[in-house]
């Protein structure tokens, strides 16, 4: 831990900031071969209750991703969460809490 803390202060100061998470999964990469990934849980904590309730209403609601129709936050793991994420076009805070709470809205009414 007083790696990572000592990476991103320099990393920090240097104006090269990235996200806490990539500077610990890279941690992780280099001092463990057990850890693909460095968190490797599921958004569901692996439910099995909550991961058929999603498959089961998969087809009913739309993804909160518009480049990745279908997909669903809840059946994928934590690091394909950030991936997807991370890659999605942002746009202003406004549009994206417009957004949020038309889905929600959406998700309410099925």
């Amino acid at each position: 831990m007083k790696h990572t803390l000592m990476l991103f202060n320099n990393l920090y100061k240097t104006k090269k900031l990235f996200s806490v998470a990539t500077i610990i999964q890279r941690k992780n990469f280099s001092i463990s071969r057990w850890y693909a990934a460095p968190f490797g849980n599921h958004v569901s904590a692996n439910d099995p209750k909550i991961l058929v309730q999603e498959r089961e209403i998969l087809t009913k609601i739309k993804s909160r991703i518009k480049s990745a129709p279908g997909w669903n936050e809840f059946l994928a793991s934590d690091s394909e969460a950030i991936v997807k994420a991370e890659r999605e076009d942002h746009s202003s805070i406004e549009e994206l809490q417009r957004q949020t709470v038309e889905f929600f809205h959406e998700e309410k009414k099925n």
